[in-house]
């Protein structure tokens, strides 16, 4: 089957996880990105990575048309667009019309959940089925949006998240990847004041009180740098945010487990139900109970019992579910 990804096809980005397990399966794959479309500027490449210039470019009728010309020009059988909130209605119809082909969405956020980047609910209507992470979820798209809504969970892409080759030693008792807020601050000051040492990486954290910023330990990483950060922590953190995966599940729910490194999770009856078979994982409620829970997991590893195989959860497992469902 000849596929066409829509989004940005990067290392870290879903996209790029997507793309690579439809190829692992044996599909025809070509991936369309938008940043990669955009017409040279006089400011170079630095501008060409901002993302106001993206939306100011794609929000004008030829940066749409590129679009549309550059997906048509794959002649595809299935389009898979990620998230994809600079694209409008109108050239998702004229993507289907020109192509024959079924153009689905997979939303890896809240759809009714503005992140700053959020894609018009009336243009989700005009796709043949929206893909979300959560059963609840699903069931709102179809009701709230009259279109054809899925769930699949995430996964993990198994290029960059996997157990270390051998044991690393322990650069901290906690790693935590992810944007700095008000609540994973306080997190990580219970976490310091119980004397866990803590790691941290993301934006936002280089800013914080004096004593959450001792734990800073870079800016946003991703893919094997991320997982490396988990393994050579004795424990994960894994916070879902509020709004958008509170009663379900995120990314890290599945990369952390799969670097070997047990988890903290933020507590949530979906997340229990996906991984009642993986063990070390700890569910916490809060800042109050986390420090126990994390005291567990490190008690707990010490058994040094060998990681649960989670092949089954890879994104190529996640797009066979996809497609055996077309």
């Amino acid at each position: 089957m000849r596929i066409t990804v829509l989004g940005a096809v990067a290392p870290g980005q879903l996209a790029d996880s997507l793309a690579f397990g439809l190829v692992e399966l044996g599909h025809d794959v070509s991936a369309v990105s938008a940043q990669a479309l955009m017409p040279p500027s006089r400011f170079g490449r630095l501008l060409a990575r901002r993302q106001p210039r993206l939306w100011r470019w794609t929000g004008r009728r030829h940066g749409q048309l590129e679009l549309s010309r550059a997906v048509v020009a794959t002649r595809p059988d299935l389009v898979l667009a990620v998230k994809a909130p600079y694209l409008q209605a109108w050239v998702v119809d004229r993507i289907r019309a020109q192509t024959g082909a079924p153009i689905l969405n997979w939303y890896p956020d809240n759809p009714f959940v503005n992140y700053g980047q959020r894609t018009p609910l009336s243009t989700l209507r005009h796709y043949d089925r929206i893909i979300v992470f959560s059963p609840a979820l699903a069931e709102r798209v179809r009701s709230r949006l009259n279109v054809e809504a899925q769930y699949i969970p995430f996964g993990f892409d198994p290029r960059y998240f996997f157990p270390a080759a051998k044991p690393q030693p322990a650069k901290a008792d906690v790693a935590f990847v992810g944007q700095c807020r008000p609540e994973r601050a306080a997190l990580v000051s219970t976490l310091l004041s119980s004397g866990y040492s803590v790691r941290v990486a993301g934006p936002g954290w280089e800013a914080a009180a004096k004593p959450i910023r001792s734990a800073w330990h870079s800016g946003p990483v991703f893919c094997a740098d991320a997982a490396r950060l988990y393994q050579e922590a004795r424990v994960g953190l894994n916070d879902l945010h509020r709004q958008g995966n509170a009663h379900s599940h995120n990314m890290r729910t599945w990369e952390i487990p799969a670097t070997g490194t047990p988890m903290a999770t933020t507590d949530s009856a979906h997340q229990r139900e996906l991984l009642h078979d993986v063990r070390a994982v700890g569910y916490y409620a809060g800042p109050h109970d986390l420090p126990a829970v994390v005291g567990s997991l490190i008690t707990a590893s010490a058994t040094g019992d060998p990681p649960v195989d989670l092949s089954a959860h890879t994104y190529e497992e996640r797009c066979r579910s996809l497609l055996t469902s077309l």
